[in-house]
């Protein structure tokens, strides 16, 4: 493994989206978008004309059907998450402002290390708004890639325009050439599928680092309370 790499995997430890943009620009390159429609061609041609030989079991097609509902659930699935995601983050935000309201308004920020660890006075109120700060972060970055994941994408489904032309180009193979263009099309949804998976990921990691600074933040503040 070269330095380079072990760099990448830090920073996409320390910082989740930078993974998912890495994949994004991956997933969405030219060359892997053209390879991409190219296979989704050839799923289709294959499955048209193995199935339309009628050496496969008519089965065949009822499974295209049951493998389209099923991604178009894995995408409810995504959407759903990210928006339940939503819902809790707003209770959340809610907390955060009313555990700033009692930060102290003599509380400042410094920078120095050593300031900080030689005055207890400065250093409870820096551990603080720092843990408050950081929380804020990435409940704001968490709520952005669950927006993300909810908002509207080009999706490629069974339209009616589809099925006329299935029905006037092959009205002896209809429902042959109809499960191959599915098919087609869950091919072609795949890479969009996987960019609202890897933002989903994304938004719930960075919704539990900023649960986790939150807490620190309330828990010294109690503690800030008492000693105080």
């Amino acid at each position: 493994m070269t330095l380079i790499t072990i760099l990448k995997k830090i920073i996409a430890y320390i910082f989740p989206p930078y993974e998912a943009w890495i994949a994004k620009k991956y997933i969405e390159d030219e060359k892997n978008v053209k390879s991409n429609q190219e296979n989704a061609e050839k799923i289709s041609d294959t499955f048209f004309k193995k199935i339309s030989s009628k050496t496969c079991s008519g089965s065949y097609l009822s499974q295209v059907d049951i493998l389209e509902e099923s991604e178009i659930h894995r995408k409810e699935i995504l959407e759903s998450k990210a928006s339940t995601l939503l819902g809790i983050l707003g209770v959340v935000i809610a907390i955060i402002s009313f555990v700033i309201t009692n930060i102290e308004e003599n509380w400042k920020i410094t920078f120095s290390l050593s300031e900080i660890i030689s005055n207890d006075i400065l250093l409870y109120p820096n551990l603080i708004i720092w843990s408050f700060i950081l929380a804020i972060f990435h409940l704001v970055l968490s709520i952005w890639y669950s927006l993300k994941v909810i908002s509207v994408a080009e999706f490629y489904i069974t339209t009616p325009d589809l099925i006329k032309n299935c029905i006037s180009n092959y009205p002896k193979n209809f429902y042959e050439k109809l499960s191959s263009e599915k098919l087609k099309n869950i091919q072609l949804n795949q890479p969009k599928l996987r960019i609202k998976s890897n933002w989903l990921y994304v938004s719930q990691t960075l919704f539990r680092r900023g649960i986790i600074f939150l807490g620190i933040g309330t828990i010294i503040l109690l503690f800030y309370r008492l000693l105080v």
